[in-house]
């Protein structure tokens, strides 16, 4: 059994220096071009972002782990919907587009 205990007001103050620090990176980033690697620094930045909110704001960091498996059941079935949309629009016949013909 947990005892919530509260958090120290400088962890929040640290975790919201981290947020705001990832949202200027993630602006500044957009920026530059990177090629194939703009998307998944993108994702990943937003991964840690999300991250520290769960872990510190929402409280998850400090729960038990029914919370936490809560959590992670939640994060499947958002990949399971993602995947199958994934596939659905790769499994799609490729049908050319043809201009309307001038006469």
């Amino acid at each position: 059994m947990s005892v919530w205990r509260p958090i120290n007001p400088t962890t929040y103050l640290l975790t919201w220096v981290f947020l705001v620090v990832l949202a200027a990176l993630s602006f500044g980033l957009s920026y530059v071009r990177l090629g194939g690697f703009e998307v998944p620094l993108a994702m990943a930045i937003a991964v840690a972002k999300a991250l520290l909110v769960l872990m510190f704001f929402m409280h998850l960091f400090e729960h038990r782990f029914v919370y936490g498996f809560a959590f992670l059941i939640a994060v499947v079935f958002i990949l399971i919907l993602v995947s199958f949309t994934a596939f659905d629009v790769i499994t799609r016949p490729h049908i050319p587009i043809v201009p309307p013909l001038t006469h």
